[in-house]
């Protein structure tokens, strides 16, 4: 009875444990020509500024970066001078690897819910400007503000209040029937 209990208990919360991280990332060789192609947007630009830490140890799903850019030049789609892009905050699960001040080209995903991108979609400044005419940034436009996104760890821990309660209710229930 014990051993069921402990092991109820234990299994569960081992799986909520962080693991650590594998340094998964891996990209195809992909050409700059061909990244445009697949991309809603693409630029060359500065980033100017990181909202979270770019890290190579452990992380938790959706813990995300937002970077700012200043773009130079567009190769693709309408963007602003000021460009937010949404990555992973690890380089292992393929977050954009720049630190401020550093120019690069990078191709974009998605708009709607704000633009997105990875260490993958980072194409050299020099190989963008020649795969493509760069034209101007739209002049003026701020980066889109985006709501603020809910709470990740907040699944995980109602499902373990769920686990714990129904392992008490199991617990008094053959407790109740032993007497």
């Amino acid at each position: 009875m014990r051993r069921t209990l402990l092991l109820f208990f234990i299994v569960p919360a081992v799986a909520w444990l962080p693991a650590r991280s594998a340094y998964a990332c891996s990209c195809a060789p992909v050409g700059a020509q061909r990244l445009i192609q697949d991309s809603d947007a693409a630029f060359v630009g500065t980033l100017i500024g990181r909202d979270a830490p770019l890290t190579t140890g452990i992380i938790g799903p959706g813990d995300q970066a937002t970077l700012t850019f200043r773009v130079e030049g567009v190769a693709k789609g309408e963007l602003s001078e000021m460009v937010e892009v949404e990555t992973s905050s690890s380089t292992s699960s393929c977050g954009i690897s720049a630190n401020e001040g550093d120019r690069l080209g990078l191709a974009l995903y998605g708009e709607e819910d704000g633009w997105q991108s990875s260490l993958c979609s980072q194409i050299d400044p020099e190989a963008l400007s020649k795969a493509a005419d760069l034209r101007h940034p739209l002049a003026g436009s701020p980066p889109k503000e985006e709501p603020a996104s809910a709470k990740t760890w907040a699944v995980p821990i109602v499902a373990l209040a769920g686990i714990a309660l129904v392992g008490v209710w199991l617990w008094r229930r053959r407790r109740g029937s032993a007497h």
